[in-house]
């Protein structure tokens, strides 16, 4: 992943994966991996609008 999504935390020694990017949703703005997929193969919609 070019992002580093999933990534091991030593100190709990567990995998930690997407998060979805709630902060940045909370803001109004769409997740990384949504405005870095270069193909546009990802989309975000809001369940309202789905």
């Amino acid at each position: 992943c070019p992002w580093g999504v999933p990534q091991l935390n030593q100190e709990k020694n567990k995998m930690v994966k997407c998060d979805f990017c709630v902060d940045r949703v909370d803001n109004g703005l769409k997740p990384v991996c949504v405005t870095k997929c270069t193909t546009q193969a990802l989309r975000f919609v809001t369940l309202t609008r789905f």
